[in-house]
């Protein structure tokens, strides 16, 4: 690293040591791998830096995908103003990797300290909205087209910002001393919204009280008999970035709220006046709050509003009886919502006095991994992992099982994440608990155990339920989604992602909406449903084509052609491939791919040899393993169909079909064992049965109808060619429950019934099969040569998410 670490360049200043990008007047919050990409472009700005080791600089391993590279460029040049078309900072190095080109100095630390307070009108005070918080990997189920099979996570679909938590989970402390406020009915039993702060003031400081009365509200409101605050993420999202006054109707409607809270904040010479209206529908409460200081007048409104809700003695608590301590937990507190971790750590820096505070320990640590300092969080996490209080101690677990994940350790994060479900009562540490659990089941289902996570993930339903929180419940259907497509209930997972996608909707949380309505197109597709995976793609679609990142817009692009071709809309699937082809970025090599080989499976339905050997052979090369097995089973196919033996019998022998890699996933599996078997059906029945028998079991084992259907039609006809009748029956059996929605399933059924003489059943499963062909040819007179290919790619499977 340079001897000075701080540099400005156009609008923005960069402190590479402290981890932090400044525009004009704000932090720019980065997710951790694309601030180390910026800062390693900048380090190295008199060379080109190659993909690899770019790769290696920033993630310490090689085996990253160059779509993972590309997305956090893509990111990077979006934070600084740049694109890909200008490259006016960061240029692509064609076949290389890329450079930094943008003039740039280097600057003492001091030159980078903000401006002097300025007069910020209320209307320009910035809208914030929920953190994105990186997801511990998870393994996806299968689909049609697993590049990342459910679209969990790993594009912010916030399912895992419920597993180790946006901001460490806040401790009840000292009680509150009691303050007169309104009488009122208690509000019991009821879900309250508590929106963000309208703060007017002309001090550019006073920003923070926006989402400050949140942090102090939390705690005020923890104990209350039967009151439940959204949580803040759910604040934030609802509140958007209007700043009109909100329809509270409506709010309460979308978000399934009892009572809405509103909140103003005027900075009236040397103090504050703060008011709140508490809403119910039938009636709104006024309560206010008049102080010296923001926090105290802040945290006096919080108490008021407490009180309004529920008069009674007793209940809420606050973090800390210090004032001190207080109001720093509570800025850093609001600087964590905001996505602010820099400025976190420069709150708790300025106070030193109150490091030793566990609220303030707590928040350093999470503020350090926010910002991916996984060493520094460890030292932050010492004196609280020793702290007498259970609460504290399964706190600094959490967290660190959160870094161990990141890490690629998650053996210890299994452990720490244990030791902290030991500690809590649930009566006393529900959400921390939830967050454990969930956690815990994430982290399994990353190491393959499935049934040690369904466990995890159902225990933490029970633990999240009785509050009936939205967000909390929608990530709960998504991680349990994620189980169901695994154990092969493709009907129950559609329904949980789709509810989780009607809970992101009523948030505004669009990038998450659109992830989870690719998870129920996925799980439409597994259990051939094209028309309804066609509508949430084209959904999803919509969705994207509004989101800053191109990865969820090309992932609903991939399964709507996917969809298509499923539906016999060969052309609209084709051109649908090629449009994605043409706008991925030259670094998206993996979904270039995805779409070449989708291409190579058309080319090959339609009887285009030359074209499908086009494709192929125009797909970037990919380490991918899935990728890898769906190519070599493309061109056996089109060695195959074109009647080279040597080269079938070349290709057959590749490890990829022989023994696809475990990491390939079992539906890939499927597809390459009933490749192999078509080929070896040309060489020794025997065998040729026993890999057949092969990819059936596997199939049975992976439960969805689309991976049944993709071994059992051309097993069928493997047996129908042989005079194996009987055989042939029971196989066709096992497609025809979808015969009425999946041509493949019908024209095995047709194949079978025609064979046996039974001519009612067979002209029933012609004319659904012609009803379902499309584009594809179906000639009731012709004995077919195989099934369930076609246009319609056998199912992968691989690792993803939530």
């Amino acid at each position: 690293m340079s001897p000075r670490s701080t540099f400005r360049f156009g609008a923005h200043v960069i402190d590479l040591r402290g981890r932090r990008l400044r525009s004009t007047h704000a932090d720019v919050p980065l997710e951790p791998k694309v601030f180390d990409c910026l800062a390693y472009l900048i380090e190295q700005r008199g060379r080109a830096v190659g993909r690899d080791e770019l790769i290696a600089a920033v993630w310490g391993k090689v085996d990253v995908s160059d779509a993972m590279l590309g997305q956090a460029v893509l990111k990077a040049r979006r934070a600084i103003g740049d694109d890909g078309r200008a490259q006016q900072a960061i240029r692509t190095v064609s076949r290389f990797g890329y450079q930094w080109v943008a003039p740039i100095e280097e600057i003492e630390a001091a030159d980078e300290a903000p401006e002097e307070a300025r007069a910020v009108p209320e209307e320009e005070a910035p809208a914030t909205e929920p953190p994105s918080h990186p997801a511990p990997p998870t393994p996806p189920p299968s689909s049609p087209r697993s590049r990342r099979g459910i679209a969990v996570a790993a594009v912010t679909l916030a399912v895992a910002a419920a597993v180790f938590g946006a901001t460490y989970l806040q401790r009840r402390n000292a009680p509150a001393a009691a303050i007169d406020a309104p009488q009122s009915t208690p509000h019991r039993g009821r879900l309250v919204l508590a929106l963000p702060m309208r703060v007017r003031s002309a001090i550019a400081d006073d920003a923070w009280l926006r989402l400050g009365l949140l942090a102090l509200l939390e705690p005020s409101l923890r104990g209350v008999p039967g009151v439940e605050l959204m949580s803040a993420d759910a604040a934030i999202a609802a509140a958007g970035k209007d700043d009109a006054p909100p329809d509270l109707a409506a709010l309460r409607t979308r978000t399934r709220a009892a009572v809405v809270v509103t909140s103003e904040a005027q900075h009236r010479g040397a103090g504050w006046a703060m008011s709140a209206k508490i809403d119910d529908g039938a009636r709104t409460q006024q309560v206010e709050a008049e102080g010296s200081d923001a926090v105290g007048t802040a945290a006096a409104l919080a108490d008021r509003i407490r009180q309004a809700l529920d008069p009674r003695p007793g209940g809420g608590e606050r973090r800390s009886a210090d004032p001190a301590v207080r109001e720093l937990a509570a800025r850093m507190q609001a600087a964590l919502y905001a996505g602010q971790g820099s400025r976190a750590l420069e709150l708790a820096d300025a106070a030193p006095a109150t490091a030793a505070a566990p609220d303030i320990a707590a928040l350093r640590a999470q503020a350090l991994l926010n910002l991916g300092r996984y060493d520094e969080m460890q030292a932050a996490l010492g004196a609280l992992a020793l702290s007498p209080d259970a609460h504290w101690r399964a706190t600094a677990l959490v967290l660190r099982a959160k870094s161990e994940v990141e890490r690629g350790t998650p053996e210890a994060a299994l452990r720490d994440l244990r030791a902290a479900i030991d500690l809590l009562d649930p009566a006393d540490d529900r959400p921390l608990l939830a967050r454990a659990l969930s956690g815990l089941g994430l982290t399994q289902l990353q190491t393959g155990d499935v049934d040690a996570a369904e466990a995890s993930l159902l225990r933490a339903r029970m633990t999240v339920e009785p509050a009936q929180q939205p967000l909390d419940m929608a990530r709960s259907d998504q991680n349990l989604g994620i189980i169901a497509v695994r154990r092969g209930r493709h009907d129950e997972a559609a329904a949980m992602f789709q509810r989780a996608a009607d809970a992101f909707a009523a948030f505004g949380m669009v990038e998450s909406e659109t992830a989870a309505l690719i998870n129920v197109g996925i799980a439409d597709l597994q259990r051939l449903d094209h028309p309804a995976a066609i509508a949430a793609a084209e959904r999803a679609g919509r969705l994207g084509a509004g989101l800053e990142t191109g990865e969820l817009r090309l992932e609903a692009g991939l399964l709507e052609a996917d969809a298509l071709a499923q539906s016999g809309r060969l052309a609209d699937a084709d051109a649908r491939y090629a449009a994605i082809e043409h706008e991925a970025p030259t670094t998206a090599a993996e979904v270039r791919t995805w779409a070449q080989l989708g291409r190579a499976s058309l080319a090959l339905g339609r009887g285009d040899a030359p074209a499908a050997r086009a494709s192929l052979d125009a797909a970037p090369r990919a380490d991918d393993p899935r990728l890898r097995v769906r190519a070599a089973v493309l061109r056996l196919r089109l060695a195959l169909a074109a009647g080279d033996r040597g080269e079938a019998a070349a290709l057959a022998g590749r490890d990829e079909l022989r023994e696809p890699p475990p990491d390939a996933g079992g539906p890939d599996s499927v597809a390459a064992r009933v490749a192999r078997a078509q080929w070896l059906a040309s060489v020794d029945d025997a065998n040729a049965a026993a890999a057949f028998d092969a990819a059936l079991a596997l199939a049975r084992r992976i439960g969805s109808p689309l991976a049944i259907r993709d071994a059992a039609a051309p097993y069928a006809d493997f047996r129908l060619a042989r005079g194996d009748l009987d055989a042939a029956r029971t196989l066709a059996a096992l497609v025809a429950p979808y015969a009425e929605r999946d041509f493949d399933c019908a024209r095995s059924a047709f194949e079978v019934a025609r064979a046996g003489g039974d001519l009612l059943a067979a002209e029933r499963q012609a004319d659904a099969a012609r009803r379902l062909a499309g584009e594809r040819p179906f000639a009731p007179e012709r004995t077919p040569d195989g099934a369930g290919q076609g246009t319609a790619r056998p199912p992968p499977a691989a690792a993803a998410h939530p």
